[in-house]
């Protein structure tokens, strides 16, 4: 089962401008591995636990497989979630920027997919400079069911990266 969703994290404090005035995000988290809990309407198809949740884990060979690195290089950083998955036809529409380098983290990030991120517009460089420093990742992925209110991910492939006020 392929379903959208997204991991939220924080902008880190590694920023910096390049000589024409984009901003430059080193380390920023785009995935991690573990666990993490969703609302039913998150995950359509899985079902949910008696606590209304569902857990999903997320292995380390899943979040770093060549594969799932590949697939967020050189995907658009957006202003907030677009409604759907950005194609060629309307990337142009949201893009303010791009991800590089994605990578697996080291010590404290070491369960961390991070990445670079190119910001270009000017709005959006405005909006973190003036505190919006959440990010969520938009990206599918595969689910195998594992019980009422647990799943596996695995086949993670990215989509987008969306600057928003807060994450969930």
């Amino acid at each position: 089962m392929r379903v959208h969703t997204r991991m939220d994290a924080i902008l880190g404090p590694k920023r910096s401008f390049t000589p024409e005035g984009f901003l430059f995000c080193e380390d920023v988290p785009l995935a991690r591995t573990g666990e993490q809990s969703y609302l039913p309407h998150e995950l359509t198809g899985i079902p949910a636990g008696k606590d209304g949740l569902i857990r999903v884990e997320r292995h380390a060979a899943d979040v770093f497989s060549d594969t799932a690195l590949a697939s967020f290089v050189g995907k658009p950083v957006t202003d907030d979630h677009p409604e759907e998955n950005l194609t060629p036809e309307t990337w142009r529409d949201h893009g303010k920027g791009t991800i590089l380098n994605p990578r697996r983290g080291s010590g404290e990030q070491a369960d961390l997919m991070v990445g670079d991120l190119l910001i270009y517009d000017a709005n959006a460089i405005k909006a973190i400079m003036d505190g919006k420093r959440e990010i969520s990742c938009g990206y599918t992925a595969e689910y195998e069911i594992l019980g009422p209110g647990r799943a596996r991910q695995f086949d993670i492939i990215g989509n987008h990266t969306a600057l928003v006020s807060e994450g969930r």
